[in-house]
This record gives structure tokens, C-alpha cells and sequence, in this order.
């Protein structure tokens, strides 16, 4: 009996620790992804984003339009739909009261805090408003000193910038780049990349003249077209990471190279290949939190909020935090902010985790991390004794 006792005790107290360390902020029907997946897959598949901004305000890009709320009461959250858009939100910036919109319709730009915004469309830009559709306008990425000049990324082979908050559009043609990022630490430099086929040509790129001219780093990053994060360390420029449905690769150059990891015998090992985003946590750049896919993300046999971490700046990973989903979602997004960790689901709304919670108690962990030792034939090995193993995708003999 005493013994029976014990146990209730400690699963009561494993499920107060789990609420503890995950906060729902709702936003369920809003941001739900999975209900409007025939209306926003095409070409591209359709990633929502989330943000914190300034000290307490999370902001949300859905399919129902845009939204922030306040965190700094979790007990009383509410959320805030700007009323500039009713439309798919495919990516946004804010800056103070500046906010840049690019939703499914047309590119949205507000000085008022998203109040009310102007539609800034150019023939060197985009396409008639009758063939929006074929524009295949999918990122934007904002000057980190500068909310007036922001490149627009094309699905085309080519991008666009303006220098006057929209007024003007310049194009840069020979990239195709699907989504491009400012380094925040030089402001002339660059890092994209590119999922589309052909597969020769899908990878990361980079340009040091402030987009202007780029630079195939074809390298380890090619082996699957669906490119879908990179990150930057927060104090290191050279240190990058790159998630994707298939490769993981980080760079040690500031994003001129990438080096793959987690390769067994020239294949990308599922344990940490398929991450749909990576972010470093700026208090320790050492550790970085990967959202994780277990198929595609469109499919209807997802049930489960996967985060992994890595603690040796993204070398070796740990399952960090597994939590069933209703609905069949999963995780899409991510955002930081001191030791809370913004989660966006498919389907199950929008949480806060608290990471050092779960760190205080036990992270999970993977698998393939408590057995590095694969033999010849693919299969890990705990404890491996004589023989030739695969560890780190190299050959190793123990004697």
C-alpha cells in the first residue's frame, strides 16, 4: 500500500510540474492551421510565425489575420486582432509602431501599431492584383537599422527592395530565394536559402553587399529542398544553424559554408533531420531548442508537441519536452525570450513553456543520443564491444 501511495504521489506530481511548465494562451480556432490546409497549401507550404516584442507582447501571424496580446499577467491573457487584415498572414516584422504585413493578399505597411495600414504594390514588383496568386510572394526581411528598407523574397528568381517604406522597388534577379534573414551582427550581410526543385540548385545562400550580389554555399545543405529556419547565435556572427525537412547543417563562416550533422553512412538521421525550427537561447548560445517534425506537417496522424534541445551549440541533441496534442497538431513555431519559449501549434493554439522548469526536473532523452554507436547495417548499439561501428558518420573500431 505504502508503496502504491508513493507512486500516486509522484504522478501527481509529474502532472503538476507538466502544467506548471506549459502555460496555454488559446488563440485555438484563430491560428488553426490544419483546418485551413486546403485553402494555403500550394507551392509553398504555409508556416505561421510568432514573435515577442519589446518586454511583454507576443504577436502572432495566422490564418485569420494578425494578432498580439500582453503576458505579462498569464492569468489573464487576451488576445488583440489588428484590424488591418482579415487574410492569411505569410510573414511580418514589427518595429515599434511600424509593422510590415505580408499577407496572402497584398503587402501591408502601418506606422500606427497596425491600426490602420496602405497596400503598397509596384509593377516592378508584383504581378496585376488579378494573378496575385502566381506572385508566389513568401518572406520579408526588414534592415535592422532601417524599418523604410525591407527586400521582399520571390518564389521567381528574384527579389525586390525598397528604400522608402514601399514608395519605390528595385529588383535583384538570380535567386529564387525563398526566405532570407539580416545577420544581426553586420547589417551588410545576408543569409537565404532556397526549397524548391530543382534540387541542384535548392540550398543556402549568402550575400555581404547588403543583397545586392549572392553566393551559392551549396555544401551539406542540398539534400532535401525543404528549407524552413536559420538562425543566428546571438553573440557569435561566424556560428549559424539551418533546419529542414531533412538537413540540419550549421555554419561556422557566417553562412559562406555548412557543415551537415547527424549523418549515418551519407543519410540524415530522423532523430533530429526533420526540424521545422531552431533558435538559440540568448542567455546560454550554447543551447539551442528545436521544434520537430515527425512527417509532413499536412498529414492527418500528428498528435505531438516535440521540442529538443542541444547544450554543445548543436552538435548532439536530447528530447527536451514531449507533449500530446488534441486535434492531431503538432509544432510549428518558436520564439524566446528570457526563459519562456512561445510555441504555436497546428492546431491546439498558442503556449508559453517554461524551459528552465523542465530543465530542473529531467529532460528526455533521445534514443540516438544514448546510443551513438550504429553498426554497419544502420542499427544503433547501446553498448558496443570489438568490432566496426558508425559513430558521427565516420568509421570507428573498438578493440
Amino acid at each position: 500500500m505504502k508503496t502504491r501511495i508513493t507512486y500516486l504521489f509522484l504522478m501527481l506530481f509529474a502532472v503538476q510540474s507538466m502544467m506548471a511548465q506549459l502555460t496555454s494562451l488559446g488563440l485555438v480556432e484563430e491560428s488553426n492551421v490544419q483546418d485551413k490546409k486546403n485553402e494555403i497549401k500550394r507551392g509553398l507550404y504555409f508556416i505561421p510565425e510568432i514573435t515577442f516584442v519589446g518586454e511583454n507582447m507576443l504577436y502572432a501571424g495566422t490564418p485569420t489575420g494578425l494578432y498580439k496580446c500582453d503576458i505579462s499577467n498569464l492569468d489573464a491573457v487576451q488576445w488583440e486582432k489588428l484590424p488591418i487584415t482579415d487574410d492569411i498572414i505569410e510573414d511580418f516584422e514589427v518595429r515599434g509602431d511600424t509593422i510590415i504585413v505580408l499577407s496572402r493578399k497584398e503587402l501591408l505597411l502601418s506606422v500606427d501599431g497596425g491600426m490602420t495600414a496602405q497596400r503598397r504594390f509596384s509593377d516592378t514588383v508584383f504581378l496585376d492584383d488579378v494573378n496575385y496568386a502566381q506572385r508566389e510572394i513568401c518572406n520579408v526581411a526588414v534592415y535592422p537599422g532601417n524599418a523604410k528598407r525591407f527586400y521582399v523574397a520571390h518564389q521567381t528568381n528574384y527579389l525586390s527592395y525598397t528604400d522608402d517604406f514601399g514608395e519605390n522597388w528595385t529588383r535583384v534577379t538570380g535567386t529564387g530565394l525563398t526566405d532570407l534573414f539580416y545577420s544581426p551582427h553586420n547589417h551588410n550581410r545576408l543569409v537565404g536559402y532556397r526549397f524548391t526543385k530543382p534540387i541542384t540548385s535548392a540550398g543556402a545562400y549568402i550575400s555581404n553587399d547588403g543583397g545586392l550580389n549572392w553566393m551559392y554555399a551549396r555544401d551539406e545543405t542540398q539534400d532535401h529542398t525543404d528549407m524552413y529556419r536559420i538562425a543566428f547565435h546571438p553573440t557569435d556572427s561566424n556560428r549559424l544553424a539551418l533546419c529542414g525537412n531533412g538537413p540540419y547543417a550549421l555554419s561556422f563562416d557566417g553562412g559562406a559554408s555548412w557543415q551537415g550533422i547527424y549523418r549515418q553512412v551519407g543519410v540524415w538521421e530522423y532523430s533530429v533531420a526533420y526540424l521545422i525550427d531552431v533558435i538559440y537561447d540568448p542567455r546560454n548560445p550554447d543551447t539551442l531548442y528545436g521544434a520537430q517534425l515527425y512527417s509532413d506537417f499536412f498529414k492527418e496522424n500528428l498528435d505531438t508537441m516535440k521540442v529538443i534541445r542541444s547544450t554543445d551549440g548543436g552538435l548532439t541533441w536530447n528530447e527536451f519536452f514531449v507533449e500530446p496534442m488534441a486535434n492531431k497538431g503538432n509544432l510549428l513555431r518558436m520564439d524566446i525570450k528570457d526563459n519562456l519559449l512561445a510555441l504555436y501549434t497546428s492546431a491546439n493554439g498558442i503556449y508559453l513553456l517554461d524551459v528552465d522548469a523542465v530543465a530542473s526536473i529531467s529532460p528526455i532523452t533521445s534514443e540516438a543520443a544514448l546510443t551513438p554507436y550504429y553498426d554497419l547495417q544502420g542499427r544503433p548499439v547501446a553498448a558496443p564491444t570489438r568490432g566496426i561501428y558508425i559513430k558521427d558518420g565516420k568509421k570507428v573500431v573498438i578493440k
